[in-house]
């Protein structure tokens, strides 16, 4: 931890609320109307006074692909641009387009623009003492290339072997990351391997609690990545040849990406990192300021990848910390303030607009940014988890949902919110920031539970994989994006 960091921890940290009540067993609900019906209604009455409104982020320029490069989606916030989607699916889900076989891990599918040639979609997962990166085609499920390397990684705890991270589709390139810290570099049409580092030899990387699995931001002509080594707490790297372009910081890294956020004429990077939140330099890797932000239980990690909303930064963490609004739009003073670590010009620290330990404490779980407001899932440390809208302004619950989805991963696309629970469930509900509309939920779990990975929704299409499947659903109606007939990984020779 930096010094920085050690100094401003009894400071700056609010007394953490006692421990959460014990976790509640999950109710076995089998009808379609309970998911349909249960815990709907909004928290509490209405304000007399309207909240402060909160800008998100305007849409951007250019037209987004069609496309699911990288955990969280194309721009980070768990939110899809195809369009055209059917999700009133009945008690068995969604039509399928095809279901193959995987390996085990939590890395999640990601998946090219169309017409990049070879490369649809690609997964990384474990089979026997391998990490196996497949690329598959879209339509069919057919496999266009692989390529692997061996692992030993082993989790002390029940949970699985790896690998965590997902891999990222980057212009001719895909990088992948294993669960000890080794990165591949690899051709998006061929699979094979372009440069490769092994992070743990090379920044010395002690064994963390469980296996490597830092998100990566592809940013112009860096990779930056969490890395948790001594003086190497965060990384940048050259994209095309993997060389170091610099390093900073003694923290520890999560399972979080890194975050591009232009602010005070300056060109910001921020990762959570399991200390806190780092604010640094794009060019150089400055250390600008340090935001503590974390657990005190133990055996716990920072998990979900920050939100940025104009020049406000959402981070939520759980149990413990919950969720906190930083606003980074400040003008810049005439001296650097004591919590400032930048050299002229001076940067001004981010001022905390909202802080709440219970309101959303998210654990591994994608957030969806609309309308004001943030949803995403609770821990189960609350008597159980609950799908939830809270306000971006305020911090203030305005609905949660009661189902049997626990704890689960959202995404957002064409007006609608898709949530895949950890128990296999899937359902559909109106994205609507002010009360739970559901449209559609599977009667009974469409996998074997866990479900930890987030789903994928691009190019009309769903995909969801747990440690021993990948499906692709449809969900486009008719003939815009419908194969003939649905086949199966079995069926093949």
């Amino acid at each position: 931890m930096s010094p920085h960091l050690t100094r401003h921890l009894c400071a700056d940290l609010a007394p953490w609320w006692p421990p959460g009540l014990a976790r509640v067993g999950c109710l076995l609900l089998v009808a379609t109307w309970w998911f349909v019906t249960a815990g709907c209604a909004p928290v509490g009455p209405p304000s007399e006074e309207p909240a402060p409104t909160v800008s998100l982020d305007e849409a951007p320029a250019e037209p987004i692909p069609d496309a699911w490069p990288q955990l969280l989606g194309p721009q980070l916030d768990s939110t899809s641009p195809t369009r055209g989607l059917d999700v009133a699916w009945g008690v068995d889900g969604p039509p399928v387009r095809w279901r193959v076989k995987v390996g085990r891990g939590y890395s999640a599918p990601v998946v090219a623009s169309p017409g990049e040639g070879s490369c649809d979609v690609v997964l990384l997962a474990r089979e026997g003492d391998e990490e196996v990166l497949r690329a598959l085609d879209l339509a069919t499920g057919e496999e266009q290339w692989r390529t692997s390397w061996p692992t030993t990684y082993r989790c002390k705890y029940e949970y699985s072997d790896g690998p965590y991270s997902t891999p990222v589709i980057a212009g001719e390139w895909v990088y992948a990351v294993s669960a000890q810290a080794r990165l591949f570099c690899v051709e998006r049409r061929t699979g094979q391997i372009v440069w490769s580092r092994d992070l743990a030899h090379d920044y010395q990387l002690e064994p963390s609690l469980f296996g490597f699995g830092s998100g990566m931001l592809v940013d112009e002509d860096l990779l930056i990545l969490g890395c948790g080594g001594e003086g190497s707490g965060v990384i940048a790297l050259d994209r095309d040849t993997g060389a170091t372009r610099w390093s900073a910081t003694d923290h520890r890294a999560a399972y979080t990406t890194p975050r591009r956020l232009d602010v005070q004429g300056r060109q910001l990077v921020l990762v959570l990192t399991e200390e806190g939140l780092v604010t640094l330099a794009r060019d150089d890797g400055q250390v600008l300021h340090e935001y503590p932000f974390h657990s005190r239980a133990v055996d716990t990690f920072n998990a979900v990848t920050p939100q940025i909303f104009g020049s406000r930064v959402l981070l939520v963490s759980g149990p413990g910390p919950g969720a906190v609004v930083l606003d980074f739009a400040s003008e810049p003073p005439q001296q650097p303030s004591a919590t400032s670590m930048a050299e002229p010009p001076f940067f001004t620290p981010p001022r905390e607009v909202w802080h709440d330990r219970r309101v959303l404490d998210s654990q591994f779980n994608s957030l969806v940014l609309h309308d004001g407001c943030v949803i995403g899932f609770s821990s189960s440390q609350q008597g159980g988890a609950t799908l939830r809208s809270v306000d971006l302004a305020t911090g203030k619950l305005r609905w949660k949902h009661t189902s049997a989805l626990d704890r689960g991963q959202v995404v957002a696309a064409d007006g609608k919110l898709i949530a895949l629970g950890e128990h296999g469930h899937l359902v559909s509900l109106k994205l609507d920031a002010q009360r739970a509309i559901p449209i559609a939920a599977t009667e009974q779990p469409i996998f074997a539970s866990p479900c930890y990975s987030q789903p994928a929704v691009a190019r009309g299409c769903l995909l969801v994989r747990n440690e021993k499947e990948l499906v692709c659903f449809e969900l486009r109606p008719a003939s815009d994006s419908r194969t003939a007939a649905p086949k199966t990984s079995y069926e093949r020779k």
